[in-house]
């Protein structure tokens, strides 16, 4: 990763779309990150292992499925902390990454991929734009 050049990580619908609209405020992970700052979300073409409507029921939250863009960036926050603990209810560890300031994005495709990454200036061309092309 260079500095000072965005991030990027990787996330399951329908919890990037969870994230970018302020529902979700820590993702879990198995590994932690020094890194803090701006983190794109990048939703990956696979959905989550659960159900949507067992996350709905489990979490009381209702997802709106017209929103849950897959393959792209469609989100951004700060991710300002790495805890072992959180008393949010979307807490299930062992690490969980703290989101704050997140936001929807509009959809640009970008292939995924594991870890954090840096984005690719073409990519944070067509953010800054708008633009959907591939």
């Amino acid at each position: 990763m260079k500095p000072d050049v965005p991030k990027w990580l990787s996330v399951r619908q329908p919890y990037a779309w969870l994230i970018g609209v302020g529902i979700k405020p820590v993702e879990n992970r198995s590994w932690y990150t020094h890194y803090r700052g701006q983190l794109f979300i990048q939703a990956t073409l696979a959905f989550a292992r659960t159900p949507l409507e067992k996350i709905e029921k489990d979490h009381k939250v209702q997802i709106d499925r017209s929103a849950l863009h897959r393959g792209g960036i469609v989100a951004v926050a700060d991710l300002t902390d790495i805890v072992t603990a959180h008393r949010s209810k979307w807490f299930e560890g062992p690490f969980g990454w703290v989101f704050e300031n997140p936001r929807l994005l509009p959809f640009v495709p970008m292939p995924g991929a594991q870890g954090i990454r840096d984005v690719p200036e073409e990519v944070l061309e067509r953010i800054k734009h708008g633009d959907r092309k591939r």
